[in-house]
This record gives structure tokens, C-alpha cells and sequence, in this order.
């Protein structure tokens, strides 16, 4: 895999806006920094022509430093990534488009948000920064596994008929959906008078539509 750092992120307004959202929460900690941050997946080793390309291809918007240097502190610093398992409609374009210039090694390329920290991360910051349906938090840049090749398994029945509740708030923290409460209630009280159980993609469906 390949990491080629990118532009500022976020805006100064969006900044400004973390910020208020962070103090808000009674966090003492503030945002440096935000940069996009490129993975790249290739099939075979690409030539420095090609690099370099990739590089150009990849540098648009405001840029945040002098260089293109990534430094990675310890425990300041998260990145923001596509939930494993999915891909998203910017690395869909992104890819199409370096192989469209000619760089037909490339498999996919995905991006992520670092954000550089005044100091250690804590996990009243995440639901700030990231949306748990479709971005998972990492403290480095070691996001390899977003390119793992899976089979996908068979369909999960959730046994609601059985468990009630229970299962479907089981179900709820597993996959991460986020569901409320009151979501929960109702989908229970749906598939009792269907008579039968969720399977987990119905579920996930669910609760993609009402995010």
C-alpha cells in the first residue's frame, strides 16, 4: 500500500465549527490540523513516472505544508476511513481516473481525513469527527486492511422472535449501527407481526435509510 498526503481537509468554517463542537463537549483539546490521506492499492510495483503522476493527480485543493512530509504522532492523531467492507463513491471516481491516464496497476484508491490533535485523543472526540455507519477511526495510518479481499459470508437471521430486544440491541452494537431506542422498539415490533426474524442485512439496510 502507498500513502500520498493530500490538501487541507477542512475549511476554515469547518474548522471553526469542530471546534465549537469540541469545546461544546467539554473536551480540552483542539484540532491542528486536517489533511486528506491517500491509500493507494496496486497489483504490481509502479515506476516512478507513475508516481510521480499519482502524486500530481492527487494534489489539488488548499495545501496545508510546505512539503510533503506525513509525521504521525503517537497519540494525537486519528484517521478517518470508509467503513471496512465498503467502498466509496470518491475512490470509485479516483481509481476510474488513474487508470484513465494510463496507471493500470492501480486496484483502488481510497481516502481518508487525518486529524492532528493538541493532545491525546479521547473517545468523546470520535462521534465528532466521524460518522459510525459508514467511517471507522484509526489511530495510524496502517488502513491495509480496507483492501482485504473478502468472500462474503450467508445472510445472519437476528433472532428477534426468540430474544426481543435483546437481540436486536445485541445485533446493534456488533455491526455499529446506531440505532436508538426507539428504532429498536419498532423493529421488533414489525417483524413480531410478520412473524418471522431480521436477517442482518435487512437491518443494516434499516438503519443506513434512517441515518
Amino acid at each position: 500500500m502507498l500513502i500520498i498526503p493530500g490538501a487541507r481537509a477542512l475549511s476554515p468554517f469547518r474548522l471553526r465549527k469542530l471546534g465549537a463542537d469540541i469545546e461544546a463537549s467539554g473536551l480540552d483539546l483542539a484540532v491542528l490540523e486536517t489533511r486528506y490521506i491517500h491509500l493507494v492499492d496496486f497489483a504490481a510495483q509502479l515506476s516512478a513516472d507513475e508516481i510521480e503522476l499519482l502524486n500530481e493527480l492527487l494534489q489539488y485543493g488548499q495545501v496545508s505544508r510546505q512539503d510533503n512530509s506525513l509525521e504521525i504522532p503517537d497519540d494525537s492523531f486519528r484517521l478517518v476511513v470508509p467503513r471496512r467492507g465498503t467502498t466509496s463513491p470518491w475512490s470509485s471516481k479516483a481509481t476510474d481516473i488513474a487508470r484513465i491516464v494510463g496507471i493500470k496497476k492501480i486496484r483502488r484508491i481510497e481516502r481518508g481525513i487525518g486529524y492532528w490533535l493538541s493532545g491525546a485523543a479521547n473517545e468523546r472526540l470520535l462521534p465528532l469527527i466521524h460518522d459510525r455507519m459508514t467511517e471507522e477511526v484509526l489511530n495510524s495510518t496502517d488502513a491495509v486492511f480496507l483492501f482485504n479481499h473478502h468472500e462474503y459470508g450467508p445472510l445472519r437471521s437476528v433472532p428477534v422472535l426468540e430474544q426481543g430486544s435483546s437481540a436486536l440491541s445485541a445485533a446493534n452494537m456488533e455491526l455499529g449501527m446506531a440505532l436508538t431506542d426507539d428504532e429498536i422498539d419498532y423493529l421488533q415490533t414489525v417483524f413480531a407481526e410478520l412473524g418471522r426474524n431480521p436477517t442482518d442485512v435487512e437491518l443494516m439496510m434499516f438503519a443506513q435509510a434512517n441515518s
